[in-house]
């Protein structure tokens, strides 16, 4: 599909995904789940959803992949306070930046067609606002997402990235105009 951004929401249980169009239209979206979603082993659990974001990006095609990343700086209830909760967080997200960043060489080599593959700092486009608050707020300008089917506000946070996303490219774009 041409002009589809493709936003990502990481982490070692499962990926948040969005698809979208120019003029923040929700194409599709939902949450990647590891092939066995009670494997204890994070490693295994990152990698079966690695294997399952190739898939996805082979389905979607996007022009763009805008992927969530961690500043490091989060706050203290993040992962219940465990150091190790947030190492493997940034394990997670390091896979998925690294498989995102693979797709785009293999497709540049094979088809010829290039993809942006871009980071976003959490902290930058959340405000820190609770999870919570962006996943009604979502809900309230995009008709399309089900907030009763995305318990864990996964791909409502994948929604908000993408739409971050396009916004400051637009400011950036228009800026540049100017």
């Amino acid at each position: 599909m041409d002009n589809l951004l493709l936003a990502l929401d990481p982490s070692s249980q499962a990926i948040g995904w969005a698809a979208l169009q120019a003029g923040e239209v929700l194409v599709a979206g939902g949450v990647l789940l590891p092939e066995k979603v009670s494997e204890r082993d994070p490693y295994v659990r990152i990698d079966s959803l690695c294997g399952r974001l190739w898939e996805l990006l082979e389905t979607n095609g996007p022009e763009t992949v805008v992927v969530e990343v961690t500043s490091g700086k989060v706050g203290e209830n993040r992962h219940k306070g465990h150091g190790a909760g947030l190492a493997i967080y940034g394990v997670a997200v390091g896979a998925v930046w690294r498989e995102c960043r693979a797709w785009t060489r293999y497709e540049l080599a094979t088809r010829r067609r290039l993809t942006h593959v871009e980071r976003v700092y959490e902290n930058d486009w959340t405000h820190q606002i609770p999870k919570r608050t962006r996943t009604l707020a979502i809900a309230a300008m995009c008709p399309r997402y089900d907030v009763e089917a995305d318990p864990g506000g996964d791909e409502a946070d994948a929604i908000g990235l993408g739409i971050y996303y396009l916004r400051e490219q637009f400011v950036k774009v228009n800026s540049e105009r100017t």
